[in-house]
């Protein structure tokens, strides 16, 4: 049993020094600065996303990173049928995994985006239903990417949310 106690309080400490080398290269680049100022996003949330997303500055529109995350909506209709509006999944697991995992946390931490999500759950699709949940919290990581790409391009930080609301 003892020896249990050890591995794990050695293994704690492995990751507690991981975390601080974590934050202390991503506080290194300059896009993690504001990334960082969007209330609910973390280090490693962070590291996640620019490591997936490698040079922000290779993209020249928020479309090109909703695409690159596989967030991009795609009909799935036949001749006969009309089908729902879903997500192609076709880009980059890991990134669309956090992307989610990062908008459900801002969903909780900021006013702007938990009211988004709240206007998004009253809406309907166009079969007449109101959004599910998972689908909401869709929509807000597609607004989290739009955010965060005129984040990285205009080089500012998430400060007033009264005066970001104004803006986008």
């Amino acid at each position: 049993m003892q020896v249990c106690l050890n591995e794990v309080k050695q293994t704690e400490r492995m990751l507690h020094e991981i975390k601080k080398e974590l934050k202390g290269l991503l506080l290194q680049l300059p896009a993690a600065q504001h990334l960082l100022s969007i209330p609910g996003v973390g280090y490693l949330s962070a590291a996640i996303f620019l490591g997936e997303l490698g040079n922000p500055e290779y993209f020249h529109r928020a479309k090109q990173i909703i695409k690159y995350a596989g967030y991009d909506p795609q009909e799935s209709d036949s001749g006969k049928r009309i089908g729902r509006k879903v997500i192609s999944k076709k880009g980059r697991w890991l990134l669309r995994k956090y992307l989610y995992l990062m908008s459900v946390s801002t969903v909780n931490h900021s006013t702007f985006f938990r009211k988004y999500y709240q206007r998004r759950l009253k809406t309907k699709n166009r079969f007449g239903q109101l959004l599910k949940k998972k689908e909401a919290l869709c929509a807000v990581a597609i607004k989290l990417i739009k955010v965060i790409f005129a984040f990285l391009r205009d080089k500012r930080a998430f400060q007033d949310t009264a005066r970001f609301a104004l803006a986008a």
